[in-house]
């Protein structure tokens, strides 16, 4: 996801060993305003400067999943 200069989030989904199909790990049947399934994931080169915030989070833990924004 990228916003302008202020925000760029990259995460990669984590395939556990041996699993087949290389389906990432979720977590299911939660309450998050993006999704109720969430894949398990680790940031990559992530930055975030947006409200005063300055955020760094490359390398740790992170979540994806597929939501859609509308006005």
């Amino acid at each position: 996801m990228k916003i302008g200069d202020s925000a760029n989030v990259d995460v990669e989904d984590v395939v556990p060993f041996g699993v087949e199909g290389n389906e990432p790990a979720k977590v299911t049947d939660i309450f998050h305003p993006a999704n109720s399934t969430l894949n398990i994931a680790k940031a990559g080169a992530s930055t975030i400067d947006l409200f005063g915030l300055q955020i760094s989070n490359e390398g740790k833990a992170a979540f994806s999943g597929t939501f859609s924004w509308a006005a």
